[in-house]
C-alpha cells in the first residue's frame, strides 16, 4: 500500500482555547469566530464555528435563528428551554461534554449555571456572530441586544 502526500494550500488551524473573544454577543456573552467560511471549497455548504462564553447565572433570552445549529458544551452547565413547535416549553439540563442540535427556527433560550458556560456553536448556513440576524430575540424588550465588535480591526 503506497502513501499519498496531500497538500492543502492555505489550511489554517485555530485553537479554540487561545483565541481571544472579539464580539460581545449580549451583555453577558462573549464570542469569537473560529473559522472563515470563505475558506470552504466552491459549491459546498460553508458552516460557522464560534466559541461562546457565558457568564455565571446569565443567558440568552428567547430567540430564533434562520438556521439549525449544534452546541457542544466545553465547560460548565446550564439549561436549554425549547419549544418544539407545540407551544409547550421543554427544559433540558446539560453539562460539560454534551452535544445537541437546536432547530434554530424554534424558540429557545440558554441559561448558564453557577460556573458559566463555554461552548462551541456550529451552524449552517454560515453567519457571523456580529450579524444581527444570526440571533433574533422573540420578546421586544430584549431586541435592543445586538452584537458589537470588541476589536476595532474585526472584519464585519
Amino acid at each position: 500500500m503506497s502513501k499519498r502526500h496531500i497538500e492543502i494550500p492555505d489550511l489554517r488551524i485555530t485553537n479554540y482555547l487561545n483565541t481571544p473573544n472579539n464580539v460581545r454577543v449580549t451583555p453577558n456573552v462573549l464570542g469569537v469566530e473560529l473559522n472563515v467560511p470563505e475558506e470552504f471549497a466552491d459549491g459546498t455548504n460553508p458552516i460557522s464555528i464560534s466559541r461562546l462564553t457565558m457568564e455565571a447565572n446569565s443567558g440568552f433570552e428567547r430567540h430564533v435563528h434562520p438556521f439549525n445549529h449544534v452546541l457542544t458544551i466545553l465547560e460548565g452547565s446550564g439549561f436549554l428551554t425549547y419549544d418544539p413547535g407545540d407551544g409547550k416549553d421543554r427544559v433540558l439540563e446539560f453539562g460539560q461534554g454534551d452535544v445537541f442540535n437546536v432547530p434554530g427556527t424554534n424558540e429557545h433560550a440558554v441559561s448558564a449555571g453557577p460556573d458559566g458556560i463555554t461552548m462551541l456553536s456550529i451552524g449552517s448556513p454560515s453567519m457571523q456572530l456580529i450579524d444581527p440576524e444570526r440571533m433574533v430575540f422573540v420578546e421586544e424588550e430584549h431586541q435592543w441586544m445586538v452584537p458589537e465588535a470588541l476589536d476595532p480591526k474585526f472584519n464585519v
